[in-house]
């Protein structure tokens, strides 16, 4: 379907607003030392992370299930393709193996629908004078199978765990 189909299905995209400011934020979201601390959803755990945060530069992670699930490590591949500090990055993204190379969702147990490529946009949108920070991450994905794969529940759980973080960082702004 046209992007500007009225009857397209809507994207993977969810909202929080945090108490800290956009370059607290972006940092958070961008620092791999940070980035480790709370990426993931629950249980799980961010051992590898490497970010060259300049388009064309590459963001290479790996997440790491826990134990009693299968304690598999899921690689992840992005390539900016715009990076605005501290407003918003977009990049394209795929799973991988630890070199980078590409790896069918399938692989990791998501459904054959699952897109192979995505295109991810995070903003960070000042809010209340800069003293807050609207963050809005978007995935290329049609609801309905991020839905059926439970992205929306590893995000929103994964955005928790950044409010957290976020809380240890400016305790005074919560």
């Amino acid at each position: 379907m046209a992007a500007n189909d009225k009857t397209a299905e809507p994207i993977l995209t969810l909202t929080r607003v945090y108490d800290a400011s956009p370059d607290i934020v972006f940092k958070a979201w961008y620092e791999p030392e940070q980035l480790k601390q709370w990426f993931a959803p629950d249980g799980f755990t961010i051992p590898h992370c490497e970010i060259d945060l300049r388009p064309g530069g590459v963001m290479l992670f790996s997440m790491q299930s826990p134990q009693w699930l299968d304690g598999r490590e899921i690689w992840s591949k992005g390539v900016f393709r715009e990076v605005d500090i501290p407003r918003r990055t977009i990049s394209d993204t795929h799973f991988s193996d630890e070199k980078g190379n590409r790896v069918k969702p399938s692989a990791h147990g998501l459904s054959e629908d699952f897109p192979e490529e995505m295109v991810m946009t995070v903003t960070f949108e000042p809010q209340e004078n800069g003293r807050k920070t609207k963050l809005t991450v978007t995935q290329s994905i049609p609801f309905s199978i991020a839905e059926r794969n439970g992205a929306p529940i590893g995000w929103g759980q994964t955005l928790d765990h950044l409010a957290a973080h976020l809380k240890k960082l400016t305790p005074e702004a919560y």
